[in-house]
């Protein structure tokens, strides 16, 4: 009800003035590609640095989510966790699924996708495993290191499947494949997961339940499958990532009429 002016004249003191509006809630689907579990808000959980990355899936962060640099897409993605910690973004043309922010989020969601290495028999045993020679193709198979397993050189592919405390990957133009449950790197230990590279091809899940998985890649690298770790770190231009974990929910407000 509101005080009329010019209607007074007309012995109308006062109108109730009305309004509606409908807004639903729907949801849809899209693939898990990267999920850190880590609840810290102090720490680095998430952090993504680097600009023209792209990723065709959902990104979900139990604790901190740092975003810098520009042209920064995903098809969905929360932060927060249980401790409430609020987001950092910074840069130009971020887009999380038409919100220039993560969704806030104060769950703790489980891994998408749990593994024990039981799972994975062995077809290659040893201390260490090295791989250095440019444009050699790795025999295929599940290789298991009790200590470290490195790849070092230029142009080196393979269907592999690799389970090891220490996990190292540096090169250009390498194109690898998952050997067995979709499964590339699995890392048991708690050293960071470091995963260099330009020009490169992967297909597969990055797992690293007890530790950071680092990335570093320019040049058009693409990832094809989904990240897991405890903290998971992105850097480099021009990163491209196709999520093709299970699927994420994710919830849409918007107004009908």
């Amino acid at each position: 009800r509101v005080q009329t002016s010019f209607a007074r004249v007309l012995g109308i003191d006062f109108i109730d003035v009305e309004a509606h509006a409908t807004a639903q809630i729907t949801a849809n689907e899209v693939p898990w590609a990267i999920f850190a579990y880590d609840q810290s808000c102090g720490g680095l959980v998430l952090k993504s640095n680097g600009d023209n990355i792209n990723v065709d899936g959902g990104i979900r962060s139990n604790g901190s989510f740092e975003v810098n640099g520009k042209n920064v897409h995903a098809a969905y993605a929360s932060s927060g966790g249980p401790n409430g910690c609020a987001p950092k973004v910074d840069g130009e043309n971020i887009d999380f699924g038409g919100q220039p922010e993560p969704v806030f989020d104060t769950k703790l969601h489980p891994w998408p996708l749990w593994f024990t290495v039981d799972e994975f028999p062995c077809t290659f045993s040893a201390q260490k495993f090295t791989f250095n020679s440019a444009g050699a193709t790795i025999p295929s198979g599940v290789y298991c290191a009790s200590e470290v397993f490195e790849v070092n050189g230029d142009r080196i592919n393979g269907t592999i499947t690799v389970v090891s405390p220490e996990i190292k990957v540096n090169g250009t133009s390498q194109r690898f494949r998952p050997y067995l449950k979709d499964m590339l790197f699995f890392s048991t230990g708690t050293k960071e997961l470091t995963l260099n590279g330009f020009d490169y091809d992967w297909e597969g899940m990055i797992f690293h339940p007890g530790g950071r998985v680092k990335i570093n890649g320019d040049s058009s690298s693409v990832i094809r499958g989904m990240i897991q770790g405890l903290q998971v770190e992105i850097n480099g231009a021009a990163f491209q990532m196709e999520g093709r974990g299970p699927a994420a929910t994710r919830r849409i407000i918007s107004l009908v009429e």
